[in-house]
This record gives structure tokens, sequence and C-alpha cells, in this order.
């Protein structure tokens, strides 16, 4: 316990008058404390604004990239179906498919000697196929086709080759056997429901 009389004696207070003296000297080192505190706090808050602003500038990047506008995705309810791809930029839409019945790989094939031996210069209604021959039409890859019974498979094979010049048909005497390709190897698209 502190005890002190000042100025009992002779009445002057010096005791307030050394802690107003002590006082004014601090004053220097209250204000360079405070000024320390509000830099402390200036630095704190710049901080902040410096991450802030770091966010901001990571979240502009993904805006300007223009994969985020064109950007699509699909799915496909039932992937034993099938399977479903979109580029980037395609027109925006819900597409829906129904399928009845799936696609089966196919072929047909004759026996041996089913018909006579194929003469290239006759014409197709009296060739020697195992089937009758009618004028008709058949759809290859969108081209159609007309088919006349005084056709001869060399003409036969000049209309599919002048209605898609990247087809190409020719008949193997040795083989016996007529092949249609592709000369850039696309894919074959035969028939139509309107061929008759």
């Amino acid at each position: 316990m502190e005890l002190g009389l000042s100025g009992l004696a002779s009445g002057f207070d010096w005791k307030s008058v050394v802690d107003q003296l002590v006082e004014v000297e601090r004053a220097p080192q209250r204000r360079a404390q405070r000024e320390q505190y509000e830099v402390s706090e200036k630095n704190r808050i710049l901080s902040l604004i410096k991450d802030e602003l770091g966010a901001l500038q990571n979240k502009s990047k993904v805006l300007k990239d223009s994969h985020l506008y064109q950007s699509r995705t699909t799915s496909v309810s039932d992937s034993t179906i099938g399977s479903s791809s979109v580029s980037s930029g395609a027109a925006l839409g819900n597409y829906e498919f129904e399928f009845f019945q799936k696609a089966t790989t196919g072929s047909q094939r004759g026996g041996v000697d089913a018909g006579k031996v194929v003469d290239s210069t006759a014409v197709i209604g009296s060739n020697g196929f195992g089937v009758g021959i009618t004028t008709g039409t058949i759809t290859i890859n969108d081209e159609i086709i007309t088919v006349e019974t005084t056709d001869t498979l060399a003409t036969l094979f000049t209309k599919v080759t002048t209605a898609d010049s990247d087809l190409s048909m020719a008949y193997d005497i040795s083989a016996d056997k007529i092949t249609l390709a592709s000369s850039s190897g696309s894919m074959l698209v035969l028939g139509s429901s309107n061929d008759t």
C-alpha cells in the first residue's frame, strides 16, 4: 500500500505537477503507439483488399474464357442404347429420340451358282441374276439412282459414280461379285424407304 502526502509542509502539490510533466513527456510515445496501431490497421485492411482483388481477378479470368459461354454438355437416359456428344458452340436445346428397334447388322448370301453367269455388257433385265429385275430406284448416300431394265452393268456403274463421285463400283468376273466402295473410306448408306 502506497501512501504519499504531497505539499504537506509547503502547501505546494508537487505530485500532480510531476504526474502532469510525466504525461507531457509520454505524449510523443502515445502518439507513436497510436500511429503504429493505425499503420497496422491500414496494412491489415490493405492485405484484405489485396486478397479480395486476387479472388476477383481469378473469377474474372474464368468469365473471360470463351468456353464458359460456349460449352455444352449432353446426357443419355440409357447408355446401353446409345451415347451422345456435343461440340462447343452447338445450339442450345433439349432433344428427345424415341427408338422403336435397334438396328442389327445383316447380310444376304445367295447360293453358289444361284443364277447364270453375269455378262457386264448385257442389259440387266435379262442378265442371268437369280431374281427378276424391274425398273425402279435405289438410294446410295442420299443419291437416288434410277435403274432401268434396259441398263447394262456398265451403265448402272456409271449412273452410281455420276450421282456420287466418291463412289466406285466394279464387277469381278472371277469372284462373280459386284463391289461398291467409297474412295474416301466414308461409310456407305444404302437404301431408303422410298426405293422401288
